[in-house]
Formats: C-alpha cells, sequence, structure tokens
C-alpha cells in the first residue's frame, strides 16, 4: 500500500461500502456496490477504478469536476451535491455517488479510519 498527501491506492481493491458504510452523515447512496482501488480528491490524479471526492473550493468546486474524474475511470464519488443538482448528461449507472451531508467531514472521516494523510485544497485546477 502506498499512503501519500493527495491519494491512496491499495493493491487490494476495497469495497466502497465497507470504507464509507458506517459514516454517519450519508445521505444517500446511488449505484451499486463498487470496489475502488484508491482514492482522491484530485480530478487530475484520479486513474481507473477511483473514489473521486468532490471537495468545495474556494475557486472551483470539485462537483464541476465530477465528468472529468469519470472520463479518468472514476467508479464512484463522494459528494455534497444531491444527486438531483448534479448534471443529468453524467454517466448514470456507470458509477457509484454517495451523497453526504459534509464532504470534508467524510473525507476526514475516511483518512482518520484508514490511516490515510489528508489536506484540503489539493485539486491541480485550485
Amino acid at each position: 500500500m502506498r499512503k501519500d498527501i493527495a491519494l491512496y491506492e491499495s493493491e487490494e481493491h476495497m469495497q466502497l461500502l465497507g470504507l464509507i458504510g458506517s459514516y454517519s452523515d450519508v445521505l444517500d447512496w446511488v449505484g451499486s456496490r463498487v470496489e475502488i482501488d484508491g482514492i482522491t480528491p484530485d480530478s487530475d490524479r484520479v486513474l481507473p477504478g477511483y473514489l473521486f471526492v468532490a471537495q468545495p473550493g474556494a475557486g472551483l468546486d470539485g462537483h464541476s469536476r465530477v465528468h472529468q474524474a469519470l472520463l479518468k475511470g472514476a467508479v464512484a464519488v463522494l459528494g455534497e451535491w444531491d444527486p438531483d443538482d448534479l448534471p443529468e448528461n453524467l454517466p448514470w449507472g456507470a458509477f457509484t455517488y454517495v451523497h453526504v451531508l459534509d464532504v470534508v467531514k467524510a473525507w476526514f472521516w475516511l483518512c482518520n479510519n484508514w490511516g490515510l494523510l489528508c489536506r484540503l485544497g489539493v485539486d491541480s485546477a485550485h
């Protein structure tokens, strides 16, 4: 396994439900139970099989980068926008969306519970 400031990769698949399923602020889950190979809030560092964390930002909201992350192979997105507020042209059914109350809290919860090193503002578009 490799730990990094903006990214987490695993040599083994991780069940998304196992990672985030016990987090108390999951509001909605759209899509199937997927396995992920890594986690990143940086849309430019998404690789196939990753969970993209759509963090809000001062200059750019990560939710506006969801389509880019999916094109790069993300299989799941963690975000705080209601699924109905995301663009209709997203390939619904081809990815899993986990809607949380506060994506920053959820990201740090993941980091704390899985021993990841995290920080905000890592999207290279900032």
